[in-house]
């Protein structure tokens, strides 16, 4: 391969112009697309349209979503047994009301 720096690529209505200071290459996007998607593969690189890109990255981001909402709940952390988690049981609330009226309340 040639120095990157001396490489020089266009792209305009649907077409590439890939040059260096030896020669120019000229192709459709479909075929571009092509021998990306075959290099990508036999790269061992997962092979990905854009949409499908954006689509995945949305999708990862909804699960984190999900997974950092059980996290943060303070029970979930309840039987870890790590010595770097500490959990401080706060005062009990077995003995508090909801509130409710005085008379209710004497009533209760």
């Amino acid at each position: 391969m040639s120095d990157d720096s001396l490489n020089d690529f266009e792209y305009y209505e649907g077409f590439y112009s890939l040059r260096n200071e030896r020669l120019e290459v000229l192709m459709d996007e479909a075929t571009f697309d092509k021998y990306m998607q075959a290099y990508l593969v036999s790269h061992g690189i997962e092979a990905r349209t854009e949409l499908e890109l954006v689509e995945y990255a949305s999708s990862v981001g909804r699960q984190h979503y999900e997974v950092e909402k059980v996290l943060h709940n303070p029970d979930y952390w309840l039987h870890m047994c790590d010595p770097n988690i500490r959990i401080i049981q706060l005062k009990s609330t077995c003995c508090m009301h909801p509130k409710m009226p005085i008379d209710e309340m004497s009533s209760a």
